[in-house]
């Protein structure tokens, strides 16, 4: 399959809102943990290399330039993002769970199939390899 675009979604890293179960927005959130600030610079490393040390990849982003799209966010945006590249109602959240760990990556590949059409592909989700050996 021909590759013609790609969505990375990353999940924030630990907020100090998550250590005390609480629900982050203006008056809850105080920023990352230092374990959080640690996860992210991680998934900076591992994201810096596929960008710059994978010649096929460096290739097909000259050929494709701005067709790799990268978005942080939270879980449920995440969760969100799913249903909808899968074609399922909004209603299946309620059913339908995605488990997003802090600083986990998900990657959707969009491809021509050898039918010529265009469909989405997971190729990953909850990707946390970037982060083996990280302590809490």
């Amino acid at each position: 399959m021909a590759l013609i675009a790609e969505l990375l979604l990353v999940r924030h890293g630990q907020a100090h809102c998550n250590l005390d179960g609480l629900v982050g927005g203006e008056q809850t959130c105080t920023g990352l943990t230092s374990h959080g600030r640690d996860q992210l610079a991680r998934l900076a490393v591992r994201l810096r290399g596929l960008h710059q040390a994978n010649t096929p990849m460096r290739t097909l982003l000259d050929r494709h330039a701005g067709q790799r799209i990268l978005i942080a966010a939270h879980g449920e945006t995440i969760q969100a993002a799913h249903l909808l590249l899968l074609g399922l109602p909004c209603q299946a959240w309620s059913r339908v769970e995605f488990a997003t760990d802090h600083a986990g990556l998900a990657r959707w590949q969009l491809h021509r199939n050898r039918y010529g059409r265009i469909v989405w592909t997971l190729a990953a989700h909850n990707d946390t390899a970037h982060l083996a050996g990280s302590q809490p």
